[in-house]
């Protein structure tokens, strides 16, 4: 979880992380790895004809 869901469900983080799971296609939190694996991918040249796109890493939300 994010720093602000630590904050801002502090008190019911596990009914807080339940919630978004039963709604969430995949049943896993978004890590910054996440994030970070489509950046390289991304910048590398297996992604060269890619232009103009929107990709959402929401774990199927």
């Amino acid at each position: 979880m994010s720093e602000a869901e630590n904050r801002v469900f502090a008190d019911r983080l596990e009914e807080y992380n339940a919630w978004v799971l039963e709604r969430q296609g995949l049943k896993t939190r978004i890590l910054p790895e996440d994030v970070a694996n489509l950046a390289v991918f991304l910048a590398s040249d297996a992604a060269r004809m890619i232009s103009g796109q929107n990709i959402a890493i929401d774990g199927g939300w």
